[in-house]
């Protein structure tokens, strides 16, 4: 197999491995079409899935690459979006079952008819922890 190294391949190449490396395709680019040679040469540069299964669906001549890419993109940032949300959600409750956990810690120990050990077995917060509160009230 003869590969093109022309001047468009080139510059198709470099083109390729901008998009991946950003995760960005530009909407001029959407329609565009790459040479398939540049293709292949991205693919092992990169070894992205999406450009192997591009490349092995298409003929020869060039190929429409960027609408693949765009949506992938899309795809992988709404993934992390969600994940982001599910993360801070997460994170949201355990600094409420924290925060609630510290206020009936303060109750017990204004209370004080309640061992440190006693309180930390009730409200799971660690002794040291509860020491420390102890002394901040």
């Amino acid at each position: 197999h003869k590969y093109n190294t022309g001047e468009k391949a080139t510059q198709d190449f470099f083109d390729l491995l901008r998009m991946i490396y950003r995760k960005q395709v530009l909407k001029e680019d959407l329609d565009r079409e790459f040479n398939r040679d540049a293709l292949c040469f991205a693919y092992v540069a990169t070894k992205n899935k999406e450009l192997l299964s591009i490349y092995q669906k298409s003929e020869k001549g060039d190929v429409k690459v960027c609408r693949a890419f765009y949506e992938m993109f899309e795809e992988s940032t709404n993934r992390g979006i969600q994940m982001g949300i599910k993360q801070g959600i997460e994170q949201g409750i355990e600094r409420g079952v924290k925060n609630t956990q510290i206020k009936i810690a303060i109750k017990m120990l204004v209370r004080n008819n309640q061992t440190l050990e006693e309180i930390s077995e009730i409200v799971g917060l660690d002794l040291n922890a509860l020491r420390e509160l102890k002394k901040s009230i």
